[in-house]
């Protein structure tokens, strides 16, 4: 197997969110896409929000694949909450621009959480050198943004990666995207967004997403520019 459906990559962007604890993330780890077996998943913990408002909170799970999937992984990032005085809003507002960890102009905010993540990653990815099929990234909102970061950077580590992002904002200048769509083929980045989401409309020129040569996955809608149409479960 390779790609996952639609309905399951939005149920997992949905439900990942349960991650901020430990209880959920049990739960959450009882998919029948995941592996069940010990050891087989590593719970991520990000550093949000920048001087004093600041947390490391559970933001993400990397996790083998289940029956039929043995060989592929997954990597999913919870969106924005408003826990922690707010801490993931002030990631999202951090918008001046810094090198990742590929060489590339990227938002300060969304690198630092997947930075601060990336040595749990490292050594997930290490220790499940066997998984030599696809790996699944996905993630909506400020989870889609470090999923598109976290794409980038397994990219270059020789994986295969299917990018699935929902209502995601853009995650870098455009040469960051331009070079995202190249490394990962735009067969294999799913990028959805709703058409009065104002999410995904920020940051603006030069930031952009991809894939560069095509606008995505758009979802219709009847209302105004919102944040409304924001909501996961709108997806």
């Amino acid at each position: 197997m390779t790609e996952i459906s639609p309905k399951h990559a939005a149920t997992l962007a949905e439900d990942i969110y349960a991650v901020r604890s430990q209880m959920g993330t049990t739960l959450f780890l009882k998919n029948p896409l995941f592996s069940q077996k010990p050891g087989s998943s590593q719970h991520l913990k990000a550093e949000v929000g920048f001087r004093i408002i600041n947390a490391k909170d559970g933001f993400g799970v990397c996790v083998r694949g289940g029956k039929g999937r043995e060989k592929e992984m997954f990597i999913m990032f919870r969106g924005t909450t408003l826990s922690n005085y707010g801490a993931d809003l002030i990631s999202d507002v951090r918008i001046g621009v810094e090198t990742s960890k590929t060489g590339l102009p990227v938002h300060v905010g969304f690198n630092h959480a997947f930075c601060s993540m990336l040595p749990s990653i490292k050594e997930f990815v290490s220790a499940n050198i066997d998984a030599t099929s696809t790996i699944h990234v996905i993630g909506h909102s400020l989870g889609g943004a470090v999923a598109a970061i976290a794409a980038d950077w397994l990219s270059t580590q020789g994986k295969h990666v299917k990018l699935y992002t929902f209502g995601a904002p853009k995650p870098g200048f455009e040469f960051f995207a331009d070079n995202l769509t190249t490394r990962l083929g735009t067969d294999n980045i799913y990028r959805v967004y709703h058409a009065t989401d104002v999410v995904p409309m920020v940051p603006v020129y030069p930031f952009a997403h991809s894939p560069t040569n095509n606008f995505g996955y758009q979802l219709p809608s009847n209302s105004f520019i919102s944040f409304a149409a924001h909501k996961m479960v709108n997806y």
